[in-house]
């Protein structure tokens, strides 16, 4: 299948990459797809028949990740999160995993 109609974005494109802390991260990031800025995505794809693949700083409860969101005409399409994590995301990730068995 070939998709004309496509944008793809750079990673964490609403939140931008680097953060001072987890904190800083935790307030820039937000639950996908219900979050503001996947439902702006969401709904330019649907209004221009575009498929959107986009970087994003994603909360889940406590947890961050650093994921790619699928979106096409039809609305969200899903969501991948990224393995092999940058050192910021990997220090907040350890940070969270110790104060959670604490």
């Amino acid at each position: 299948m070939v998709i004309e109609d496509k944008k793809v974005t750079s990673t964490l494109v609403g939140s931008g990459y680097v953060f001072k802390s987890r904190e800083e991260a935790f307030k820039l990031s937000e639950e996908v797809p219900a979050g503001p800025t996947c439902q702006a995505w969401i709904k330019v794809a649907m209004e221009h028949g575009l498929h959107i693949v986009a970087g994003i700083n994603e909360r889940e409860g406590q947890a961050l990740y650093n994921s790619s969101v699928v979106i096409g005409p039809e609305g969200y399409i899903g969501t991948f999160r990224k393995v092999h994590l940058c050192y910021t995301f990997a220090f907040f990730d350890r940070l969270l995993v110790l104060n959670r068995s604490s």
